[in-house]
Parts: C-alpha cells; sequence; structure tokens
C-alpha cells in the first residue's frame, strides 16, 4: 500500500481470509483502503461490488463522474524486483491503449474469444488481453487456477479462439491431459 498509494482492493470470495488479515496491516500503517468483494458472499469489512459498480459510495443514492485524461494513472505494474524490492511502475491509459491497438492489429482477422490463464497482474493479462477485449466489446474468460481438463473443456464448449498461456508449462499439461485428444479445439487460432 504505501509503494502504489492504492485506493481500492478488489478481491474475491476465495481470497476473503487473506484481505482480511492484511486488513489489520493496512490500518496499522495508516493506509484507508476501500475494501471491495467482487464474489457473492457479504462481509461486514468490506462493500459489495454491485454497490460501486452501480456508483452508489457511503451514502446511497449519491453518484459521482469520472473524467479519466489520456495521461492519467491506469495501473501500477510492479517489476520482479531482481535488483532489490520490487518497483512500481506507473502505466496511463494511454499506454494500456496503445498497447491493445497494437494487439488488434495482431487479431484482426478472425472473431476474439479469449481465455485467459494469465494473472492480472502481468503484462499479458492486462495489456494484450482483457483491455483488448474490452476495447472489441468480445467475451473475455479468466481462469484464477489453471486446470488442464477444465480449460481444454472451456475452449470447446465457449468456442475460444485465443488463449493466453505460458507455453512451455501449460502447453504440455494440456497436451497430456487425458481428454486432449477427445477435445473439439478446432475453434482455437492463436496461443499468445
Amino acid at each position: 500500500a504505501k509503494h502504489s498509494e492504492i485506493k481500492m482492493l478488489l478481491f474475491r470470495d476465495d481470497l476473503s481470509e487473506t484481505v482480511r488479515k492484511t486488513q489489520n496491516h493496512l490500518k496499522n500503517d495508516g493506509s484507508h483502503i476501500r475494501l471491495v468483494n467482487i464474489g457473492s458472499t457479504s462481509f461486514p469489512w468490506a462493500e459489495p461490488f454491485r454497490n460501486v459498480a452501480s456508483g452508489r459510495t457511503e451514502a446511497p443514492g449519491t453518484k459521482k463522474s469520472l473524467t479519466i485524461g489520456e495521461d492519467d494513472p491506469f495501473t501500477i505494474m510492479f517489476t520482479s524486483g531482481t535488483e532489490g524490492f520490487p518497483k512500481g511502475v506507473l502505466l496511463s491509459h494511454k499506454q494500456r491503449i496503445t498497447v491493445s491497438i497494437l494487439h488488434l492489429l495482431w487479431v484482426r482477422g478472425f472473431s476474439p474469444r479469449l481465455l485467459n490463464a494469465m494473472p492480472f497482474f502481468h503484462q499479458t493479462a492486462q495489456g494484450y488481453a482483457i483491455v483488448t477485449q474490452a476495447m472489441l466489446g468480445k467475451p473475455a474468460f479468466q481462469f484464477s487456477h489453471f486446470d488442464p481438463e477444465t480449460y481444454l473443456r472451456t475452449i470447446e464448449q465457449k468456442q475460444i479462439t485465443y488463449t493466453t498461456i505460458v507455453p512451455s508449462v501449460m502447453v504440455n499439461a494440456l497436451v497430456d491431459c487425458p481428454t486432449f485428444t477427445e477435445t473439439d479445439l478446432s475453434s482455437l487460432e492463436l496461443i499468445l
């Protein structure tokens, strides 16, 4: 929190215990971060996402408008910290849009239906995958944990046209999966 000066933390139900434990640390260091649960469970110490998504704040019925400029911050990505502590790199909306436009040029010519296995803190998920799909108004399916059998089934059932995975590890896991040969992967056109 000190490095990024974040104002809001979004989390899923399965991470609630980690966030709850972190909450005490955040309060002790003076951070005032809105905790927002994007899952289905209600926690007395967190806001439900539906309130934030609808524009509701602490007082029901109030709305805030937000104007975002191209140089305004979009995200802070942290370096790997190979030479010390990871450092936050501030990326603007313009940077993210530019990367997405470049990606759009790459994926042109087919209907992009994305299955993403990369975490959101990774450049591929943020820059190439999710923002691009949002710009296109096309579906993006996100996996929080990679399971080869479920992944293959999702490609077949959702008619996924491209996916983002770590080739050396995940492609081998997919090929070695017992259901690989019986899964229809004909919709898949690109592995990023």
